[in-house]
């Protein structure tokens, strides 16, 4: 009997330092998907304790990421706006910060939510939120919206924007705390600096991309599965902004070999896109089996299976592809399929 109370206060005070591990921790050595299903289990145990708020934010992390590891947009997206109430009602600090996470399934897929209303404020986009993360000093969010800023003009081609974003988020003492923003924050800040160099020039944004590189190769020694092909891309652009178009080209593939093996669908259609620019700028066809518009349809069925509905269209859009009945039949069967197999899951969380 005193073993088994002893047991549940253990259980009752380890939810949210398991949680914080795993966070700042597991994310040396473990894909951003298998930790939010460790965020999903956490939020089942707390739950189970009777900790409403701490199963709240164990689902509100393990959302995050899922989003930011590749998992189907759609399925994140069901409900989304009601879990959003739900999490606000119980604690609004929480949901402040959840609104990241929203903002940035909007920007990706083009869903549309009044999430401001549920806490009482105005807030409707990236931009406001870092306005009153400024005003209330809140540094922790003004970083993470800064990071997702950046991250979503760079989807969006805007890179001159991006990079401000990125460069205000890495003068913050916030970029040299371990989290799952800093990670994305460091790759996204290198392939922004060499997609500048190559467009603009300045030395700076190079040494910029090569600092990128020496991170992320440090964290591949710890797990070459998280960041393996990510290292791997950032090395591509940095070739390929050095003129080397045959190591480049080896080091593209390979990142996209690497990306499919492990399931990262949004990275594998990111390698897909600058393999296919890097192609278009230096008609080098003749390097590469497929020809640059391969790639970008390869990219456009890759960000659809993901459900980034806005960065499909915007790849389609930009090369003028010819979007066949077959490809948009993809679009929309990823996404009626992640409904359907996502439902017994979301509802099991409520």
């Amino acid at each position: 009997k005193h073993r088994t109370a002893h047991m549940f206060n253990m259980q009752k005070y380890e939810i949210r330092p398991q949680a914080l591990l795993s966070s700042t921790i597991d994310i040396w050595y473990r894909s951003p998907r298998d930790i939010s299903q460790r965020f999903l289990e956490l939020n089942e145990n707390a739950k189970s304790l009777g900790q409403a708020e701490n199963a709240l934010f164990c689902e509100a992390l393990s959302w995050r990421f899922m989003i930011l590891g590749g998992g189907n947009l759609q399925l994140t997206c069901l409900d989304l706006e009601d879990r959003f109430k739900r999490i606000a009602k119980h604690n609004k600090h929480t949901a402040k910060h959840m609104l990241v996470d929203n903002f940035l399934l909007m920007e990706l897929t083009g869903e549309k939510w009044d999430c401001g209303s549920a806490l009482g404020c105005s807030i409707s986009n990236l931009y406001d939120l870092c306005l009153d993360a400024t005003k209330s000093k809140d540094f922790r969010l003004l970083y993470n919206a800064r990071v997702i800023s950046a991250i979503v003009l760079y989807w969006n081609g805007y890179y001159e924007a991006a990079e401000t974003y990125s460069h205000d988020a890495w003068d913050m003492p916030n970029s040299k705390m371990p989290g799952i923003f800093v990670l994305y924050h460091i790759f996204f800040h290198g392939l922004i600096a060499f997609q500048l160099y190559r467009r603009i020039g300045d030395e700076k944004r190079l040494s910029y991309g090569q600092e990128a590189i020496e991170k992320v190769e440090n964290w591949a020694h710890t797990s070459m599965a998280v960041f393996e092909n990510k290292l791997l891309l950032l090395k591509a652009e940095y070739l390929a902004s050095i003129n080397r178009s045959g190591q480049a080209l080896q080091s593209y593939r390979d990142s996209i070999r690497l990306a499919k093996d492990h399931g990262n669908i949004h990275e594998q259609g990111l390698a897909h896109e600058l393999l296919g620019n890097h192609i278009n700028l230096t008609n080098d066809c003749l390097a590469d089996s497929y020809d640059q518009y391969d790639h970008f349809r390869n990219a456009y069925v890759c960000y659809s299976q993901w459900g980034a509905k806005v960065v499909a269209q915007r790849v389609a859009k930009s090369h003028d592809l010819v979007i066949s009945k077959s490809l948009e039949d993809v679009q929309a069967g990823s996404s009626k399929r992640a409904i359907w197999n996502a439902k017994s899951q979301i509802y099991a969380l409520d």
